[in-house]
């Protein structure tokens, strides 16, 4: 095996490093029953890597990238599958009673070992690491970051706590990576001021640039919707979005997003029962596969206005609109201010849409 050294050269005042380009994994689990392993995306379930398996010990060679560093997983086949993915002890929450584990690992030390019996209870093994997979085992049975559903109180207290974590940790790319899911739930200018936390080489990484693409796109509270907003619709032609005569019910949905297509049921009850009133519909699919869309779209049937966003312009849209998952609809009058919005799929759902839909100030045809 090959390890890269630091070496320190000075000559005329000035010193030089060598820095890692390659993080190590090493792996030695008895009983391992195949002779293969695949190094997988955590949550992407992307193939990223193999290795050959002799007597338990196998050994991946992976490229430092200093502007990604996600989760990964070890798995005995090719294909993601929770019966087949290795399990790590997690060192950090586990206890003589209890012990807690998980799939998902991250490449920050220039080697992570991987040690254990398979056949131990539960195949649990034992994960060698630096400082961002104790973070990940610390905030393993909580979603860090997640403030939704708590008082102003609670939410001032969750803030602080999360702003004392990133000030002991701010070079953890794994902290910002937790951050960014729920950057809908924060003022923007609490948002901003966590993310400036960080320091630069972390914001540098993919995740602080679309970061950065959001902060510069989220709009400033009270400020306007643009109702001249064009996109292209389910016919290829490029047409205005907003009716600028009466209210705007804009749905985000996609073609792969189960809770968006349980909701389909209900907005078209909502378009037989309020169009003739004049409230105006409008669906936005996030698909980057078009191909994919138009199939949704043939089999909903959903009379109503459909667009799609283009597929560079996602994070942008997901700024300017404020929404982090999907679906969420925003009513929206036709001067652009946003009245209501309804993030996630709703239980007593046409109910609950109609109780503000009757509020609104709607202008018929």
């Amino acid at each position: 095996m090959k390890f890269i050294y630091t070496y320190v050269i000075c000559c005329l005042g000035i010193s030089c490093y060598a820095q890692p380009v390659k993080n190590i994994l090493i792996g030695w689990v008895k009983n391992y029953p195949s002779e293969k392993i695949y190094l997988i995306g955590a949550y992407s379930h992307e193939l990223k890597d193999s290795s050959n398996v002799r007597d338990g010990n196998f050994v991946f060679s992976i490229p430092v990238n200093k502007t990604e560093n996600p989760e990964l997983s070890l798995s005995i086949t090719k294909k993601y599958d929770d019966r087949t993915v290795l399990v790590f002890t997690n060192t950090v929450l586990s206890t003589d009673k209890k012990r807690y584990g998980g799939t998902a690992f991250i490449l920050d030390s220039d080697t992570v070992k991987v040690s254990g019996d398979y056949n131990n209870l539960n195949h649990f093994l034992f994960l060698t690491a630096g400082h961002e997979n104790v973070l990940s085992m610390r905030y393993q049975l909580e979603d860090f970051g997640n403030i939704q559903g708590l008082t102003s109180d609670e939410k001032l207290k969750k803030i602080k706590k999360i702003r004392n974590i990133i000030q002991n940790n701010p070079d953890s790319y794994f902290l910002l990576s937790r951050l960014y899911p729920n950057r809908g739930s924060y003022s923007k200018s609490d948002i901003l001021s966590l993310v400036s936390t960080f320091n630069s080489s972390v914001k540098k990484t993919i995740i602080g640039e679309k970061f950065q693409v959001y902060l510069n796109n989220r709009p400033d509270p009270y400020q306007k919707f643009d109702i001249s907003w064009k996109l292209k619709n389910d016919k290829g032609d490029i047409k205005p979005v907003f009716n600028i005569k009466t209210t705007n019910m804009l749905v985000f949905w996609a073609s792969w997003c189960g809770p968006c297509r349980l909701e389909i049921p209900t907005i078209k009850k909502l378009d037989s029962l309020y169009k003739s009133k004049g409230l105006n519909i409008v669906s936005i699919s996030i698909d980057e596969n078009q191909t994919e869309w138009y199939k949704a779209l043939q089999k909903e049937q959903m009379k109503w206005s459909q667009f799609i966003a283009n597929k560079s312009d996602l994070d942008i849209i997901e700024a300017r609109y404020n929404f982090s998952f999907i679906p969420v609809t925003i009513f929206i009058d036709q001067n652009g201010k946003e009245l209501y919005r309804i993030s996630g799929f709703i239980n007593n759902q046409l109910s609950e849409y109609q109780k503000i839909i009757d509020k609104l100030p709607l202008s018929p045809d």
